[in-house]
């Protein structure tokens, strides 16, 4: 197997196709026998397009999984959708949710797509020209949840629909789907997670036992795909997972250096977010009060701003 990452030619593309029908089968006005006939040809295109990356990873002996982010969430979603007859009827009625909203707020909405995606949610244009993007953690979600959504998407909520979406989004039910159409696609933890001069692992193993007393469970880790020396590290409540920058994968950053870093991510995962009138907020007081508890910072700071400043 290689670790180096492949591609698969026009893939998002296809994807994209695919999203292209599904939309115009969630038309309102759409009759059931039209709505049927795209969901039947979705389905196959997406098998299909499934099946024709799985023959190229066998005949190259490589993995779905060291695809480039854009291809491989393209490849879940597909692989998700060719899997059960449910699974584009469910992405349609999602899709018909955001219509739906739309008219209700007297608004519009020329355009929507669900798919995996960093973000919850992303607006564009202003109407009549207005654009969705939504998490794929939506699909199945009930009227109140999309109708914030849109508003969300529009710029428009309220305080009480941010926290709806959060909380949804944080659901067993949104983690259920997230987690079928990431099934498989994630390489396995020991190879992700060991760079080049540093392990993950043993990085988030030190300092489990030593600042959490081993509480914690180990999250999904991985160094990002390029070198950052602005945002040292990631952590994603939603997925479990925990990033660090490939500029701390070096011979000479000292344990302390990564250790803190890690540290401040687990803080993260440790305490969470606070979520009020609205507003997220992550570094809390009593974040930095928790932070401010590890040893010699003010020398881990000062390496920090003299090698990666």
């Amino acid at each position: 197997m290689s670790e180096s990452t492949w591609r698969v030619s026009n893939l998002v593309a296809r994807a994209d196709a695919v999203h292209a029908w599904l939309w115009q089968a969630s038309r309102l006005d759409t009759s059931a026998v039209e709505r049927q006939t795209t969901l039947d040809r979705s389905s196959e295109r997406a098998a299909a397009d499934v099946a024709i990356v799985k023959d190229i990873a066998r005949e190259r002996a490589v993995e779905v999984a060291h695809l480039p982010e854009p291809s491989r969430q393209a490849f879940g979603w597909l692989a998700w959708l060719a899997r059960s007859a449910d699974h584009p009827r469910r992405h349609v009625e999602t899709l018909a949710g955001f219509r739906r909203a739309a008219e209700r707020q007297g608004g519009s909405l020329c355009w929507a797509a669900i798919k995996p995606m960093k973000s919850l949610l992303r607006g564009k244009g202003r109407p009549p020209h207005f654009e969705l993007l939504a998490h794929i953690v939506f699909v199945g979600a009930g009227d109140e949840v999309l109708s914030a959504v849109y508003e969300r998407g529009r710029g428009q909520a309220r305080p009480r629909e941010v926290d709806l979406i959060d909380a949804y989004a944080g659901s067993p039910e949104a983690l259920a789907v997230y987690g079928a159409v990431v099934d498989g696609l994630q390489p396995e933890p020991h190879v992700k997670a060991r760079g080049r001069h540093q392990d993950l692992v043993a990085v988030f193993t030190r300092v489990n036992q030593t600042f959490f007393a081993g509480r914690l469970a180990q999250p999904s880790l991985n160094w990002s795909a390029e070198v950052s020396r602005r945002k040292l590290g990631h952590y994603r409540p939603m997925t479990d997972e925990l990033q660090l920058s490939l500029a701390l994968d070096r011979p000479d950053v000292p344990a302390e250096v990564l250790d803190f870093v890690m540290y401040h991510e687990l803080l993260h995962k440790a305490i969470g977010v606070d979520t009020k009138d609205g507003r997220r907020r992550a570094h809390t007081a009593m974040f930095r009060l928790a932070e401010a508890r590890y040893p010699h910072r003010d020398r881990v700071e000062r390496w920090l701003r003299r090698h990666l400043g």
